[in-house]
């Protein structure tokens, strides 16, 4: 037995075993005869829907209390933990409350693993719930909270879409109605206090996990998983190995050449059993860091271009653009068009060219003004997001069948415009 010979260790070890798995357990049960938990909001958005809860109907200054935010993804979607891994964005919360109240930072429930392709992503993949501690000091006067917020998380399935809002509710008052069990789901969710001791040793190309446990306290685990809240501990694609030693479970991760310094040992350890059960424990681990900088010489300037060089590179770039299928066919039937324009001067030929280059530039800078004035207000845009959203993929499905029977000759679009210009060309 690892605490064999001494008594002041193996007491602490039970002590801290004893507390880790009953305490929260304790608190809930005292808390769900006092506590009436209250539904204060709830809303769908693009691909996800989400609802806030509040544990108490009442304030009580000199207190804590607890509020719940419940996201679900659309079917085939998942969102993201705290650290989401090799790509994606952790939620993020922005509260205003009154003076003398404090919303603290939430509680995650223990993550999945996510893979997609060559990388591995930390979330979830179903309704997942966020406990966020509200501290109300003794001073406060008011039997209710006002509490605002701006909130976006990222909801994936291959691409992504930020899901965005603004949050204004009242606690305190009136709800909405909310089912009791959300709390007590929300806390069996996350981990467990660990009642181990745990050292992290992190170098340059790999890092080691020693948790100080006793095999006989962990029997018949099958696999053993280490989510690091911090970045910088495992490259997260990687394989992770596990194995008992002399002094307990360890956990050896790779690491990649350029990974930052990691900020703390902190994570949660999931073990798998047997019985396909698991289990997680919140450890933090004291970080030790024998990484080795690389040498580098104190007087190298940093890269640059000179400009001739960038332009010509963008020149070749354009080119290649140029003759992707959905740009190369519209140039020629351009050029064929010029050419054809024998009965033009020289000098008219040419001013068209530039018309019609000086045309495709506007457009864009146009596209680019929206978009860039879209940002600036807030809006969390990109080109491309359009593309996520089945009734658009629909409405350009019907256009482009539209498209093309007419240009089949099945019926054909008259708008009036069709000869604008024609008597121009004329002259």
């Amino acid at each position: 037995m690892l605490y064999e010979g001494n008594t002041a260790l193996a007491l602490r070890h039970l002590f801290r075993m004893i507390y880790a798995r009953y305490f929260i357990l304790v608190l809930t049960l005292i808390f769900s005869g006092t506590a009436n938990a209250v539904e204060v909001l709830r809303g769908d958005l693009s691909h996800s829907s989400y609802e806030v809860h509040f544990e108490q109907d009442k304030i009580t200054p000199g207190s804590q209390h607890w509020l719940a935010v419940r996201v679900k993804p659309r079917e085939g979607w998942h969102t993201y933990w705290a650290n989401p891994g090799d790509s994606g964005a952790s939620p993020y919360f922005s509260w205003k409350t009154q003076p003398l109240v404090l919303i603290g930072n939430p509680l995650y429930g223990t993550p999945e693993r996510l893979p997609l392709g060559p990388l591995m992503n930390y979330g979830y993949h179903s309704a997942s719930t966020l406990l966020f501690p509200v501290s109300v000091e003794q001073d406060y006067q008011g039997e209710a909270l006002e509490i605002s917020a701006e909130i976006e998380w990222l909801v994936c399935e291959i691409e992504c879409v930020p899901q965005v809002d603004s949050w204004s509710f009242k606690v305190g008052t009136t709800s909405l109605g909310s089912e009791g069990n959300v709390f007590s789901e929300a806390r069996a969710s996350l981990p467990e206090p660990s009642y181990w001791d745990a050292n992290l040793t992190v170098s340059n190309e790999f890092s080691n996990l020693l948790v100080f446990s006793d095999k006989a306290d962990t029997p018949n685990i099958v696999d053993a998983y280490f989510f690091p809240h911090t970045e910088g501990i495992v490259s997260y694609a990687t394989n992770q190995t596990w194995f008992w030693s002399k002094h307990g479970l360890e956990l050896k991760f790779e690491r990649s050449a350029g990974m930052p310094i990691p900020e703390n040992g902190k994570g949660v350890l999931k073990l798998i059993y047997d019985d396909e059960t698991t289990q997680a424990f919140e450890i933090e681990a004291n970080l030790t860091l024998n990484i080795r900088q690389p040498d580098t010489e104190p007087n190298s300037a940093p890269f640059s271009m000179p400009i001739w060089q960038a332009a010509i590179f963008a020149l070749i770039g354009g080119l290649i653009l140029n003759l992707m299928p959905c740009v190369f066919p519209v140039l020629s039937l351009k050029a064929f068009a010029l050419v054809s324009a024998n009965y033009r001067s020289e000098s008219n030929r040419r001013k068209e060219g530039w018309a019609y280059t000086l045309g495709i530039w506007a457009s864009f800078m146009v596209i680019v003004g929206v978009l860039v004035t879209l940002k600036a207000g807030g809006s969390a845009i990109g080109w491309g997001f359009q593309l996520q959203e089945p009734l658009f993929i629909g409405f350009l499905i019907l256009l482009m069948v539209l498209v093309a029977l007419s240009l089949a000759g099945v019926f054909y679009i008259n708008t009036g415009m069709e000869g604008a210009g024609q008597s121009l060309t004329l002259r």
